[in-house]
């Protein structure tokens, strides 16, 4: 169970990472920042299939795919788009209360000293599963660590360390 003291804040979307276009030293994903006008029309095509609703839409690249970043029914959101137009993935933001019981369980058990600071809910693509993530905060630590459903840690990334984006 998640302490009382954790703590839902405004999700930190990867347009918080500094900007290049390959991977990092950090394991995160770099990103930079691109103009609507410069987004393929086949990314901007599979965006509005998907919804059709979005209001702005930030645009940045991540590694060789565009990510679409915007509130739509309520719920920040993050589309991650190929080249072609495949949606590869769908992540929304969701309270920390709303994780699987099971993740909220494996982060307070392996993570007690930090704060939860934001929850979200990704769907991949291909191969169709639900992960999820939940970015954590410890005096100026920062991590992202992202899990499958059944609560195994898939991936954690150390936002803290210099990004080697350069």
């Amino acid at each position: 169970m998640i302490p009382p003291r954790l703590t839902v804040v405004a999700f930190a979307a990867a347009l918080a990472l500094p900007s290049a276009l390959t991977g990092c030293d950090s394991g995160a994903p770099c990103t930079a920042v691109v103009a609507a006008a410069d987004v393929p029309a086949a990314v901007t095509a599979a965006l509005r299939a998907e919804f059709s609703s979005t209001g702005t839409v930030d645009w940045s690249r991540e590694g060789t795919d565009y990510e679409a970043t915007f509130t739509a029914d309520g719920a920040k959101r993050s589309v991650l788009i190929s080249q072609t137009g495949a949606v590869r993935s769908v992540e929304t933001e969701t309270p920390v209360a709303a994780l699987p019981q099971n993740v909220r369980d494996a982060v307070a058990r392996d993570y007690a000293a930090y704060t939860v600071t934001a929850a979200a809910r990704i769907e991949e693509r291909s191969p169709a599963e639900t992960r999820y993530e939940a970015q954590l905060e410890r005096g100026t630590e920062k991590l992202d660590l992202i899990y499958a459903a059944d609560a195994t840690l898939v991936e954690r990334i150390d936002l803290t360390v210099a990004d080697g984006c350069d």
